[in-house]
């Protein structure tokens, strides 16, 4: 799945934790909403999620990703912003070869929200 194309984005943020003197630190950059993917040296996971759950829904998909692109031991755990730090056992991912991402992207792959069809209701006939 492609991140910066799905559902109601065009844009991915790449990033990773902060440290003092970022100027533009995640709460920033995540008031756009967008897709977004974190290099996860050194992560403070609860300090992160904390701010996700601020901008973005409690549904919005997560997943992180263990030594991507090695298909014998890559491993993909999915959860979502508010049960992320209570379902997954984010000390023992492996540091340095793991990925976080962040977005509806996850779920509905290349679907647009924009091209999806309405349905507009009709009246009962009589």
């Amino acid at each position: 799945m492609s991140p910066p194309y799905g559902y109601d984005t065009n844009a991915v943020i790449l990033t990773m934790g902060d440290w003092p003197g970022r100027a533009d630190v995640n709460e920033k950059l995540m008031v756009a909403g967008s897709t977004m993917v974190f290099y996860t040296m050194n992560l403070d996971y609860p300090s992160l999620f904390a701010q996700l759950k601020r901008f973005y829904p409690g549904d919005t998909p997560v997943a992180v990703v263990c030594d991507a692109g090695d298909l014998a031991n890559q491993k993909v755990v999915r959860s979502t912003v508010s049960r992320f730090l209570d379902e997954v056992n984010y000390r023992s991912l492996p540091v340095n070869r793991h990925i976080l991402f962040v977005g509806e992207f996850l779920e509905v792959g290349q679907a647009r929200k924009d091209l999806t069809p309405r349905i507009t209701a009709r009246p009962a006939r009589k």
